[in-house]
């Protein structure tokens, strides 16, 4: 394929994601890096057509490589730079591209320079794996660490960057040096799509779809995305190009009075903050009777800034002598009723 191929049809160069680790694929760790690529990738105007997870072993490793790398513009890598013997990206990369090992002097003496400023009078040996880097790389410098990021041209106008798994050493090395690359390898790429989020809750994300549906199909320029969780169904529509607001703004019309029974909002998209901006607006203040939640209610609430306007307190009253004793609840509505009861819920308020 070549790179035109590779091209979104949009005219948005696509990119594609893999993370490197035995760790990811054991459950020993959750990938954190490969999201947060992923949101970036779509901010710098990036199509990210695909995430893949694979583990250190030579084998499986250069099979991902091969698919990531053959059907993208751009392939971001990140794992496996550093000194031990199971950080195997750099030589299976160089071996899958041609290339050969060849040591970095401006590297080592970087990592050098590192250790000493900790009070170490060299480096170990083994940190030379690190400055070991395919011919033809270009060296990403790494503000954080010891692993520099690399940056391969891969044929066709393909690029590869190679960053180190560590996420703060991985964030590092994107904010210093990958931004800039990206702005020389892809100049005139489009902006990133337009997003506009609905949040809705109250819903199942069936009903919800099914009252969408007939309205989102008249919009084929627009994407839609489905999101369900504990927090309610969210719908997610974006769209690119100069006519994306308005694109988006037509689309919003058309469903708004079908979300208003289930919608909320938020900036930071937290339901505990819309419910206290709700309240507030209205003038009401909140007190809470709390007891198989064990408190974690008013923590929600109290953990939104701000919060004391209108959340007042709360009691936790667990067990069945302190909702009678504090709150009042007649014990025959607990003997009848029970303890986890709407009548006793009720009555707790």
């Amino acid at each position: 394929m070549t790179s035109g191929e590779a091209e979104d049809v949009g005219g948005r160069p696509t990119a594609r994601i893999l993370t490197v680790g035995d760790e990811l694929l054991s459950g020993e760790r959750s990938d954190t890096n490969g999201p947060w690529l992923a949101a970036r990738l779509q901010k710098a105007g990036f199509r990210v057509g695909g995430l893949e997870s694979v583990g250190d072993a030579p084998g499986p490793l250069e099979e991902a490589l091969r698919r990531g790398g053959g059907s993208a513009d751009l392939l971001v890598v990140t794992g496996g730079l550093g000194p031990t013997e199971d950080d195997r990206t750099r030589p299976v990369v160089a071996r899958l591209l041609g290339r050969e090992l060849q040591e970095a002097p401006w590297v080592l003496e970087e990592i050098r320079r590192r250790f000493r400023a900790r009070g170490f009078p060299d480096a170990p040996e083994t940190n030379r794996r690190i400055a070991r880097v395919p011919e033809g790389a270009r060296t990403l410098a790494n503000p954080a660490g010891t692993a520099p990021g690399l940056l391969l041209e891969a044929g066709e106008g393909r690029h590869w960057i190679l960053l180190p798994g560590p996420p703060r050493e991985l964030r590092a090395v994107w904010e210093a040096s990958v931004l800039p690359v990206l702005d020389d390898l892809h100049p005139n790429r489009p902006e990133a799509d337009r997003v506009r989020v609905f949040r809705t809750t109250g819903i199942p994300e069936s009903a919800l779809a099914q009252a969408l549906e007939p309205h989102l199909v008249r919009h084929p320029r627009v994407t839609v995305a489905w999101r369900a969780s504990l927090r309610g169904v969210e719908v997610r529509l974006s769209a690119g190009g100069d006519s994306a607001p308005d694109l988006l703004q037509a689309v919003e019309e058309e469903i708004r009075d079908l979300l208003a029974p289930w919608q909320w909002e938020a900036p930071s998209g937290d339901l505990a903050e819309a419910v206290l901006h709700a309240l507030s607006s209205r003038g009401w203040t909140l007190s809470l009777a709390e007891s198989c939640t064990g408190g974690r209610l008013a923590g929600r609430l109290t953990d939104v800034p701000g919060s004391s306007r209108t959340f007042l307190g709360g009691v936790v009253a667990y067990s069945d002598d302190l909702k009678e004793a504090l709150l009042d609840v007649p014990p025959v509505t607990i003997r009848e009723k029970g303890a986890v009861s709407g009548e006793t819920a009720c009555a707790m308020a």
